[in-house]
């Protein structure tokens, strides 16, 4: 089994580890121990809703580990690293669905079943896009409707399955670095200055730093962090430009602008649909891969946008 210490592993067991070590590069964490994992004539179920975390002071907290089924398997416990000095309601969210990830895959561990999960359901994967979900309920829309549009797109290129798997995965994490950007520059309501600007533009890199971390999942660390690149070259953080940019990188990007065009947010009113495509006829080949942009306005004159609205977009790797 499993055994933490001060945030380094021992003995990892597989994508367990890749949540923890997800847990500690984004919300800065130190996973300190699994304190008991019980044996198994001490494991109990837990009634209603699950195990509560325990509070040990206002930068540590204790996990419960429990299975799918409501079984307690033990305790994993957390602090706040030397920059932050207590959890706020959005981090103990996050932990409250990492405790159900690991004590997921240590059922799976202990029943001595492989995990046949795909990689966009691997528990990385899982532990990053819970804390997108914990950080802002649009973050985590947004990416999903990108994920959606994405995979169109690629098949539309008619890309390999491996290659579509990947712009799954590019799409889905392709904002896991703004669970760094501050609430009140992430939410604000009017014009970003120039400082909050700058610090907007540092969340490609820290993704990319975040994902780089996770065994399993580093290959997408450079896609990630080529997101707000563009064709033209005046993108950031690096310049790249043309197909020197990952292909992932490309269709996400013109996904991720239509489908930021077309939504509400607090400082502007939306796009229409048809406005949202002419503007991306105008920016295909600045600021836009010219072969994605294409295929994505094809694949809309095909299934309208509608089709693919907030709530309804889902992952569709896994089903080819």
């Amino acid at each position: 089994m499993e055994r933490l210490t001060r945030g380094r592993r021992e003995d990892t067991v597989g994508p367990v580890g890749d949540a923890i070590v997800a847990a500690r590069e984004l919300l800065e964490l130190e996973i300190v121990c699994v304190s008991r994992i019980l044996h198994a004539d001490e494991r109990r179920r837990i009634p209603g809703d699950g195990a509560e975390l325990t509070t040990l002071s206002e930068d540590a907290v204790t996990i419960p580990l429990e299975s799918a089924d409501g079984r307690l398997y033990g305790n994993l416990v957390c602090s706040t690293n030397g920059s932050r000095r207590q959890l706020d309601e959005r981090d103990l969210r996050f932990l409250r669905v990492l405790g159900r990830l690991i004590g997921g895959q240590i059922e799976r561990y202990e029943s001595g079943l492989p995990d046949r999960r795909a990689p966009a359901e691997s528990a990385g994967m899982q532990a990053l896009l819970a804390a997108i979900e914990a950080r802002d309920r649009y973050t985590g829309e947004h990416s999903r409707s990108v994920v959606a549009l994405s995979v169109r797109v690629a098949r539309e290129l008619e890309l390999a399955p491996r290659e579509i798997a990947q712009v799954e995965q590019v799409a889905l994490l392709h904002d896991v670095g703004k669970v760094a950007v501050p609430d009140q520059i992430l939410l604000k309501s009017g014009p970003l200055d120039d400082n909050e600007i700058e610090i907007i533009r540092r969340h490609p890199a820290i993704g990319a730093r975040i994902v780089g971390s996770v065994a399993g999942l580093a290959h997408l660390a450079p896609a990630i962090r080529s997101g707000h690149e563009r064709w033209d070259g005046t993108g950031y953080p690096d310049r790249l430009a043309g197909t020197q940019i990952p292909l992932p990188s490309r269709i996400t990007g013109v996904c991720d602008a239509y489908d930021a065009m077309v939504s509400k947010r607090p400082y502007r009113e939306p796009l229409s649909p048809a406005d949202a495509l002419n503007e991306l006829r105008r920016q295909a080949g600045s600021q836009f891969c010219p072969s994605s942009a294409t295929a994505l306005i094809a694949s809309l004159r095909r299934v309208p946008y509608t089709a693919w609205a907030r709530g309804s977009a889902r992952a569709t790797w896994a089903s080819g």
